[in-house]
């Protein structure tokens, strides 16, 4: 999953871990684990070391804060919200809860959910539609003047001349 929104904004994409949803007197409420992947820059790339990719993707975690509408709609989602599923989050604000671990968990309120795609449906589209291999070969290449046959030896005759006007 390559997190093409990541935290631009306040937008993130991201794939749910665990949903811990509970109904309470006043409707649903909960909050949802969610990890993405960040593009950063990688520490080991060097002008000289071509085999090493300048950029790498980091696991991020986060722990979203469900309340009030939002957690009503997945609620009431006929397929409700599972592990696997991918969702795009509008959010309000972050916080570290811990610094200076690997993996750094971040929480925060969710504003709306923008899209929620079941893992079922990610499997179908998966299975439908596979990443498409891109060989470029120059030997395999045709050009695309390559077959243009050649029919006029001399310049073509003003063939707009005969036409009616």
């Amino acid at each position: 999953m390559q997190n093409l929104l990541s935290i631009d904004g306040d937008l993130i994409t991201c794939r749910v871990m665990s949903v811990r949803v509970k109904q309470g007197t006043n409707g649903p409420f909960g909050s949802i684990n969610v990890v993405t992947q960040r593009r950063k820059n990688n520490p080991e790339y060097s002008q000289n070391n071509l085999n090493v990719s300048k950029y790498i993707y980091c696991d991020e975690y986060y722990w979203v804060n469900i309340s009030g509408a939002i957690a009503k709609k997945l609620v009431q989602n006929p397929q409700g919200l599972n592990s696997g599923d991918e969702l795009i989050i509008k959010y309000e604000a972050g916080q570290y809860i811990k610094t200076g671990d690997q993996y750094p968990i971040i929480t925060m309120q969710a504003k709306s959910i923008l899209l929620h795609i079941t893992k079922v449906e990610l499997d179908c589209l998966k299975h439908n539609f596979p990443k498409q291999r891109n060989y470029s070969s120059k030997h395999n290449q045709v050009s695309q003047y390559a077959n243009v046959p050649q029919k006029y030896n001399s310049p073509p005759t003003d063939r707009w001349s005969s036409q009616p006007a």
